[in-house]
């Protein structure tokens, strides 16, 4: 059968908000491949709205768009501003910590096929 891929509805704060900064990494840069894969997934042909049914689960998160959104020091952007990996990790954990509370899939599964893409630089730290 066709790989079917459930997308979580997670708080816009984690998504859909974070594209009302306006910031060149949410739209127009190579990191904002997580806003656009999340989007494709939306008109997809494999999104399936019954979880049991899914093969894959996409927690839709926008990493690059967080990260950027919470530099440690002012400054005219990147590359003039350090950005806080902690808060962004700590994000992501809570992101996947409500999904592994509200919903049961996780812990079916111990989140093995559940995805998150994290297309910044950083994702490899998180």
């Amino acid at each position: 059968g066709t790989l079917k891929v459930y997308v979580y509805d997670v708080h816009p704060k984690w998504s859909s908000s974070l594209l009302a900064l306006n910031m060149q990494q949410c739209r127009g840069s190579i990191f904002s491949a997580e806003v656009f894969i999340h989007e494709q997934l939306l008109v997809s042909p494999m999104l399936t709205l019954d979880p049991d049914e899914a093969d894959l689960f996409f927690i839709p998160f926008y990493a690059s768009c967080f990260l950027s959104s919470n530099f440690v020091k002012p400054g005219p952007g990147w590359p003039d501003n350090d950005v806080d990996i902690g808060k962004t990790f700590r994000a992501v954990r809570s992101v996947v910590s409500h999904v592994a509370s509200a919903y049961p899939y996780y812990n079916r599964s111990s989140g093995s096929d559940h995805v998150l893409a994290l297309t910044s630089d950083w994702g490899s730290c998180l």
